[in-house]
Formats: C-alpha cells, sequence, structure tokens
C-alpha cells in the first residue's frame, strides 16, 4: 500500500479532471438536445444520435466515482476501457 497509495493520490487528479470535463459535456449535449427539441422542424435522427451519445455519456459518468477509482486497480483498467470505447480512442491515445 505504501507504493500503490501514493500513485492513487496521482491519478486522483486527472480523474478528477476528466469528470470535470465528462460534466461540461453532459450538460453540452443535455442543452443542445434541448434547444434541438424545440426546433420549428426537428430532426428526429440527430436528436436519436444526440440521445444516444448523452446516454452513453451518462452512463460514463455514473461509473466515475472518484473515491471508488482510487481504491482500486482493476476498476481503473475497466474505467480507461470503457473511455477508450466510449471516444474510440485506441492504445491510450495513439
Amino acid at each position: 500500500m505504501l507504493i500503490i497509495r501514493p500513485a492513487m493520490d496521482k491519478v486522483a487528479i486527472p480523474l478528477r479532471e476528466f469528470i470535470d470535463f465528462l460534466d461540461f459535456e453532459i450538460e453540452k449535449v443535455t442543452l443542445s438536445l434541448n434547444q434541438e427539441k424545440w426546433e420549428s422542424i426537428v430532426n428526429v435522427q440527430k436528436v436519436a444520435n444526440d440521445e444516444a451519445w448523452l446516454k452513453r455519456l451518462t452512463d460514463l459518468r455514473r461509473d466515475l466515482d472518484i473515491y471508488e477509482l482510487t481504491a482500486s486497480v482493476e476498476r481503473i483498467e475497466k474505467l480507461v476501457g470503457d473511455v477508450e470505447n466510449t471516444f474510440e480512442v485506441e492504445n491510450g491515445g495513439g
């Protein structure tokens, strides 16, 4: 634990930043959806796509509990895989 705890504390900073980013993206998509639904002519396909994207973002955000994440290396590995899948990132952003 003497080795793991400092590493987890280091990981917590970028995780908090990512959570802030994700919260911002969720709010942005939610606002956009609300505006799209009030247009005089609604693009049903775009609204459906945006709703699906919002669901993916909110599902990912639901799994981001900073206290839980910093307690489990396995949990972080799963989260990284989920983030890569959601944003279609391969090999750590390469």
